[in-house]
């Protein structure tokens, strides 16, 4: 028979041990042995102990629970008499606290159970079921006869293995259920699938290799890492100095989270238990006739996810921090930076508990049910929830937004400082650009030519500042003092000029003008040196008065030409055909123009005395007649 009103419950839906026993003995039972089709038909051989038409049950299933030792809670001594029995807690489904080893005796059947360890992350009271209903219903209902959930059952867990042929995977199926010391229990369900093969399909090969690549890639990031480690140890002279960074900690709890999820992740693959299977005809077990269990194969695929799910928090900030590298893509790095403090501050002041968090967002943002605070006290909830609406929407809410806002403003100001500085190359550098060089430079291995390559041809950043070792700790440095300092290193002024452009590190800022100065002042105080140095040399100036020597010989022979042809000028045009002209007289300022014939002469240029007439003349220029 069916319990008035029991078939609307589920598993879920149990919350009394009443409840958890007819569960197991009218709903799973009849729905775990099932061997006729839906036209009441009896299953055929092939199908035997099949679900859902292509699922089948490997073998039975099997019921743990865990227990609590009697006398491990708080209480006043005088209530002993009232209540001998006296249970605390234990946690995480029964694995830490003072957990009950002894074995105990059924209430009825005085058959006495025992604890079992079938290994060290599985271990419990365990009860084993075949595939027999019959043989199932009696021992079920034997269970409840010997009340074996009792008052120190605090975890209860009931498995099962399915196998499905056509995408050829297990699945593990748990129903389990916490039971608090109040009287509460608390369902829940957890199914955990696995492939018996993990590379079979063509698209299987495809994450193979890329499974291939990325483990490369990690070990090639492990020997960057540790080849900084080593440069920082022998530079600072300190075998872990790598660790003096907070970054550098980050980095290796980065890598060793990966590490070890990679292992895990390989034993997934190559799961001894799966190996250790019987098949048959009838059904599937282990190697010591129990039901197929892969407990082992759920705790790494637990911590699997759980690992990679911190993992990837601390990917996330280092992807943050990545983002500073580049101006455009790190401005919101840079607003979480500014708020950041304000924001820590205020709300470590104001929340004490992530409860009280959850609670005040509920309630601000509308997920929250204020139907709740009016069932407790329908008085109080009105002086409390209104108030605080209107506190939290008209001030908290656009505080917080304003502060966010300042960050970005703070952020905005200084990328605009930024691109007015010597760094405007770095910070218009477009991410892509920025992860090819960076890629380029990281892959050098695999480049022929380095000194052919644009990116390559210069030696790392690194390098260049251990030549510079005594300039790497100052900031600035000013370029007349580099070429000063390094004039004995054997570095030519192309080669440096070369390098500051390619990391550019020498680029005029307004900033520092005065550094520009005081260049410029070494400049001329070099220029005057050398001009001194020239002026008492008996060398140099014998050379200079023979170079003047040889220009006045010049600018004579010149003159002289020039005499020749302003003579053979006044012999062609003489002044006794002038038509037209104006003269204007002054040093650099006389200019003639006449007509003769059918052509027009201007005439400027030095003095120069022609028959019957004094004009100035250089150049002579012949124009057609003006209409």
């Amino acid at each position: 028979h069916t319990p008035n009103g029991y078939e609307l419950k589920g598993w879920l839906d149990i919350r009394t041990l009443d409840e958890f026993w007819d569960w197991h003995e009218y709903h799973f039972l009849e729905l775990f042995y099932v061997n006729r089709y839906y036209n009441n038909d009896f299953f055929s051989p092939v199908d035997q102990s099949t679900i859902l038409q292509h699922i089948k049950l490997t073998g039975g299933f099997r019921m743990m629970q865990r227990r609590i030792e009697n006398g491990t809670c708080w209480s006043y001594d005088k209530f002993v008499p009232f209540q001998p029995d006296c249970y605390g807690e234990i946690y995480f489904e029964g694995t830490v606290g003072p957990l009950d080893r002894l074995p105990f005796t059924g209430v009825k059947s005085g058959k006495e159970y025992v604890f079992e360890e079938k290994a060290w992350y599985d271990y419990g009271y365990f009860v084993n079921f075949d595939r027999n209903k019959t043989a199932g219903v009696e021992q079920l209902k034997e269970l409840r006869r010997d009340l074996w959930i009792g008052k120190a059952t605090q975890f209860y867990r009931l498995d099962f293995v399915l196998y499905n042929p056509n995408v050829g995977q297990f699945a593990t199926m748990e129903f389990k259920a916490q039971m608090r010391p109040t009287g509460i229990i608390i369902p829940y369900v957890e199914v955990y699938c696995r492939r018996y093969d993990f590379y079979l399909t063509q698209r299987d090969w495809i994450r193979l290799a890329m499974e291939a690549i990325l483990f490369i890639s990690f070990f090639f990031f492990v020997y960057g890492e540790w080849v900084d480690a080593m440069t920082l140890a022998s530079r600072h002279g300190k075998r872990f100095a790598y660790f003096n960074s907070f970054w550098n900690i980050i980095d290796f709890i980065h890598y060793l989270l990966f590490l070890i999820v990679m292992i895990i992740w390989v034993y997934i693959i190559a799961d001894p238990s799966v190996r250790k299977l019987v098949i048959e005809a009838e059904s599937i077990t282990m190697e010591s006739g129990l039901p197929v269990d892969f407990t082992a194969t759920v705790i790494a695929v637990e911590s699997y996810f759980a690992i990679n799910g911190f993992n990837m928090l601390i990917a996330v900030i280092r992807i943050l921090k990545y983002l500073r590298m580049n101006a455009f893509l790190g401005q919101l790095t840079e607003v979480h930076c500014n708020w950041r403090d304000p924001i820590w501050k205020s709300s470590a002041r104001i929340y004490e508990a992530l409860d009280a968090i959850d609670m005040v967002l509920g309630f601000t943002v509308g997920f929250a049910d204020p139907a709740m605070l009016f069932e407790y006290d329908k008085l109080y909830a009105v002086f409390f929830y209104y108030p605080f609406i209107f506190l939290m929407s008209l001030f908290v809410l656009p505080l917080t937004i304003a502060v966010i806002m300042d960050g970005y403003g703070e952020m905005q100001a200084a990328y605009q400082r930024a691109k007015r500085s010597n760094l405007h190359d770095v910070v218009e550098l477009m991410f892509p650009e920025q992860m090819y060089r960076g890629f380029i430079r990281s892959t050098q291995f695999f480049v022929r030519n380095k000194e052919e390559h644009k990116r390559l041809k210069f030696p790392p950043k690194e390098e260049v500042l251990k030549l510079f070792g005594d300039l790497s700790d100052r900031d600035v440095v000013a370029f007349s003092e580099v070429r000063k300092k390094f004039r004995d290193k054997n570095i030519t002024e192309s080669l440096l000029t070369a390098i500051c452009e390619k990391y550019n590190a020498f680029q005029p800022d307004p900033e520092w003008n005065h550094l520009l100065k005081e260049e410029e002042d070494v400049e001329d105080e070099a220029k005057k040196e050398k001009l001194a140095k020239e002026d008492n040399d008996p060398d140099v100036l014998s050379k200079i008065i023979e170079e003047l020597n040889l220009r006045t010989d010049q600018v004579l022979e010149d003159q002289h030409f020039m005499n020749k042809k302003l003579d053979l000028l006044c012999e062609i045009f003489p002044t006794t055909a002038v038509a037209r002209g104006e003269v204007k007289r002054g040093v650099g300022a006389v200019e003639e123009g006449w007509t003769w014939g059918a052509v027009q002469v201007q005439v400027r240029g030095l003095e120069k005395d022609c028959p019957g007439k004094h004009v100035t003349v250089c150049a002579v220029r012949v124009m057609p007649p003006r209409n």
